[in-house]
């Protein structure tokens, strides 16, 4: 059988026939293999000075995930930004694009994102989150210039 979703409830049962007549099985109900989702690929386009537009092919295995783009300035995401996909929640299924455009951006800077997947229900939700693998991209345009600002002199004390 092919088409089966994960975590789907199905219902079923073998009938024979042969040259005697028609025997009618039972009714089964069995519930399609909970699998984990999965992040296929991830890539981003559309760079400009301040936004990006982030993209990702993702399978949402057995259970309702919803899907989310984080950036940061370190690789390491120590401080970062979430931004929601769209759509944000999937069911389980078969796999879909999903997309954000991001906005608000430095530019000429290098910032770092990747995919993540939080699962509602099914396999995913004990372990809450899957990431996708760390990429990197710079904005367009000139990185802005920081400006010391003078300290004011002192003034000289009356004598």
């Amino acid at each position: 059988m092919t088409g089966i979703i994960p975590g789907g409830t199905y219902n079923y049962r073998f009938d024979a026939v042969n040259a005697s007549g028609k025997t009618i099985g039972n009714t089964i109900i069995n519930t399609g293999e909970l699998i984990m989702p999965a992040i296929i690929s991830q890539s981003h386009s559309s760079i400009t000075n301040t936004g990006v537009r982030f993209s990702s092919s993702v399978h949402t295995g057995g259970g309702n995930n919803q899907i989310a783009y984080m950036h940061s300035l370190t690789p390491t995401f120590d401080t970062f930004t979430v931004v929601d996909g769209s759509p944000l929640t999937l069911r389980s299924g078969t796999p879909t694009t999903v997309s954000a455009n991001v906005t608000g951006l430095t530019p000429g800077t290098t910032y770092y994102y990747r995919t993540r997947l939080q699962g509602l229900t099914g396999p995913l939700a004990a372990q809450k989150y899957l990431y996708g693998s760390t990429q990197s991209f710079t904005t367009t345009g000139v990185a802005p210039v920081v400006t010391p600002t003078p300290s004011p002199t002192p003034t000289p004390s009356p004598t």
